[in-house]
């Protein structure tokens, strides 16, 4: 059972609209006031792989500083995106396809706080 699940929720992500089919996976990141959700995703008739990252309520979470934990996260995001496209180029892992940062809508846990996708085939 998942805390929040995305099953048959559908992102429009840089222009495309994915549906997710399937989650695999949900970690809270207790450090950084937010949880990572690996899931899968269809557009069209092929199969994607999406890594989704979204705020949690900084009121829910004991981080000392939030506005210095926030950029540590947008930075994150960022590194994980890059070395994810880096190494697809190179033939390791699944194959890069975009990312995007977004605000949550109002369905979400935290409406108007980060959600971040990186999309991979």
């Amino acid at each position: 059972m998942w805390s929040f699940s995305f099953r048959d929720r559908v992102f429009d992500i840089a222009g495309e609209d994915f549906k997710v089919v399937k989650q695999l996976t949900e970690e809270d990141d207790e450090e950084l006031g937010q949880r990572k959700v690996q899931a899968i995703a269809k557009r069209l008739d092929q199969k994607y792989l999406l890594k989704i990252r979204y705020q949690l309520d900084p009121k829910d979470c004991d981080l000392d500083d939030p506005k210095e934990i926030l950029e540590f996260s947008e930075q994150d995001f960022c590194h994980e995106a890059e070395l994810t496209q880096l190494l697809s180029t190179h033939g390791y892992g699944p194959r890069y396809h975009n990312h995007e940062t977004q605000n949550q809508p109002e369905w979400m846990p935290f409406p108007g706080g980060y959600l971040e996708f990186i999309v991979m085939d």
